[in-house]
């Protein structure tokens, strides 16, 4: 049946399409030339031919590759290579605004600003770049010019003079000029490896200041390693952090090292470093459970520096690339707990550590899955260790059976909850959370229609509240064993089980959306986006506080809870940051603010201004 029905809808559809064209063309046909309706021309294709040039000499780029990428939008161009007096041709292309991209060592392009996320939005933008426009069909003879980046050259030795061979460099971009008293954030690295004679080069770097480092890979776990020698650079793969950082000229602390300025397409040599003697130790010892004292495994222990370096910003300014331990030390490391608890952590510098010592594969962004009723859970456990003069052993570990909370989320209109329910439990110090894994109820488990179970394991002690993160939902109440617990903290001890969580989401959202205009991600200020207060209502004023991140064009969007709000222009500090600072940025960020009235189901248009 089935093949005999598809022919006949076929024919039907045909007829349809016939019957429609003859009708139009008998309307068209009724009405005067300048009156007939013309559909708009389709975009032509082009051909774009002439040289690749470099800005700063005029000379042609010999060899190199060059394609178009459209401004606004994802058109990309067939790439092609320059010949040897620079002559290229790029065909089809449509109409539109592009950019050149020249795919040539030591040339910058929009794509290495787009690597330091701190530039976005930039006003004026870091660097210009060459825009052509494309109008309609025909040949266009257009030079397209190559921007030279910048460069660093120098040469790594130990402090015996031997040459310091395959050692990873690091040019490190600071946000601005260094100035005593003040901090600075870090926009980003580039990375190189030392030849055989010890020798680096690094190229295509956008103009400033930067700090230059070599990390030494100490092998702090007992593990083998590849012998291929091109690994890294054949998939453009760093090589694996280290704590054995160096800065030029020959210093072990970042504060301490040499600032080297970049003009456009500069070059600076004899960036030299020498990597001072230095005395190395270790740390080991023993995971046992809290209570029982009987060795724990399955615990990997993540070790990093911590440092106390005023100079730098060692937040996140919006991106992973702004960390700064990572960029000025070369990350952290692990080292694995064996069957027995033990570990060891080997070939560490002077200095002060945290450990964290956390079950393997756990997450605090678990997804909701069956339990594992022989399993333990434990949560993550940190220690600040100094090394001074000698090694640490014998270090002994306790860790506390983690918590489990289990409960039921449902909407207060009894409508079905998001595909994407995000739903978090932590402390009021927020040194320890869990996203509460939302999932299906088995059938026969009596949960209502519409709502689901979640479940977070491995909690440590503390004082925790339940928070949500949606467009179009919010927490309207949160309930332990019946007892409204909306705006109070829930305390979890070691081992506990709560069982019977309710949280109702409220569905009357409103939405704010505007412009900040003038809107720059301003190093100077650190300023990122707005927050809105809301006035009346139980809890912190961190509570009631709604944030949002303005996109580069300073054009933001939320949704929140009916009710009215105060609101101001607002910067992101440190992650890490105190709720108790945090409540008394807000206090200040308040004070004379304007007011805004939020309604169930509209839009409130808010446009701000920010003037540097």
């Amino acid at each position: 049946m089935i093949a005999r029905l598809i022919p006949t809808r076929l024919i039907f559809a045909l007829l349809i399409t016939a019957l429609s064209c003859t009708f139009v063309f008998a309307q068209d046909e009724d009405l005067e030339p300048w009156e007939r309706e013309v559909p708009p021309p389709k975009p032509g294709i082009a051909t774009v031919k002439g040289k690749v040039i470099y800005e700063d000499t005029g000379r042609p780029l010999r060899y190199g590759v060059v394609g178009l990428k459209a401004v606004d939008g994802d058109f990309e161009s067939d790439f092609v290579r320059t010949d040897g007096e620079g002559n290229y041709e790029i065909r089809k292309v449509p109409a539109g605004t592009f950019h050149p991209f020249v795919k040539t060592a030591g040339v910058l392009n929009p794509e290495t600003v787009d690597n330091y996320p701190a530039f976005e939005g930039a006003d004026p933008p870091v660097v210009e770049f060459q825009k052509i426009e494309i109008v309609g069909p025909g040949e266009y003879r257009i030079d397209l010019k190559a921007k030279r980046g910048g460069t660093l050259s120098g040469t790594v030795k130990y402090s015996d003079g031997e040459v310091g061979v395959g050692l990873q460099v690091k040019a490190i971009l600071l946000m601005g000029p260094r100035s005593s008293g003040k901090t600075i954030e870090i926009a980003g690295e580039v990375l190189a490896t030392t030849d055989g004679g010890g020798f680096y080069r690094i190229t295509g770097l956008l103009p400033g200041d930067y700090i230059v480092s070599i990390g030494e890979p100490a092998p702090h776990k007992y593990e083998s390693v590849s012998s291929d020698l091109d690994l890294w650079d054949t998939f453009a793969i760093p090589p694996p952090a280290t704590l054995l950082s160096t800065f030029a000229p020959s210093v072990t602390n970042a504060a301490e090292a040499e600032t080297v300025t970049l003009l456009a397409g500069g070059e600076r040599t004899g960036v030299d470093i020498t990597i001072p003697d230095r005395r190395l130790f270790s740390i080991s010892g023993t995971v046992v459970e809290k209570g029982s004292g009987n060795p724990v495994h399955g615990i990997t222990v993540r070790f990093e520096p911590v440092l106390e370096f005023p100079e730098f910003f060692t937040g996140n300014a919006g991106s992973d690339l702004m960390r700064s331990v990572e960029l000025l030390t070369g990350g952290s490391d692990e080292a694995d707990v064996d069957e027995e608890g033990r570990w060891e952590v080997r070939y560490l510098p002077k200095g002060k550590y945290k450990l964290t010592f956390k079950q393997t594969g756990s997450s605090p962004f678990m997804k909701y899955q069956p339990e594992d009723p022989e399993k333990e859970y434990y949560p993550a456990v940190t220690k600040v260790i100094v090394i001074d003069d000698s090694n640490i052993s014998n270090l002994i570990v306790e860790i506390p059976r983690g918590a489990t909370v289990r409960g039921l989320v449902a909407t207060s209109d009894g409508s079905d909850l998001p595909e994407d329910t995000l739903l978090m439990i932590a402390d009021t110090k927020r040194e320890n959370w869990k996203i509460l894994a939302v999932g299906e109820a088995p059938a026969d488990s009596g949960v209502p229609a519409g709502a689901k179970v979640f479940r977070a394991v491995g909690l440590g002690e503390g004082m925790y509240k339940i928070h949500a993160d949606f467009d179009d939902h919010y927490i309207r109440s949160v309930s332990v064993s019946g007892r409204d617990m909306t705006h109070r903290e829930i305390s979890i001890k070691a081992g506990d089980e709560l069982n019977d969580i309710v949280v109702i989401l409220g569905t009357d959202m409103g939405t704010v959306a505007g412009r900040i205009n003038g809107f720059v991600r301003d190093p100077a200020t650190l300023l990122d986006g707005i927050v809105l207060v809301r006035e009346s209502g139980p809890g912190s004023l961190y509570e009631r506080a709604s944030f949002d991140g303005a996109n580069p064009d300073g054009t933001f969007d939320l949704g929140l809870q009916p009710g009215t709000y105060k609101y101001s222009l607002w910067k992101f500090l440190d992650p890490d940051e105190k709720p108790e600072e945090v409540e008394r940025r807000l206090a200040a960020a308040i004070v004379g603010a304007p007011t805004i009235t939020v309604k169930a189901g509209e839009t409130t248009t808010l446009i701000l201004e920010y003037k540097k």
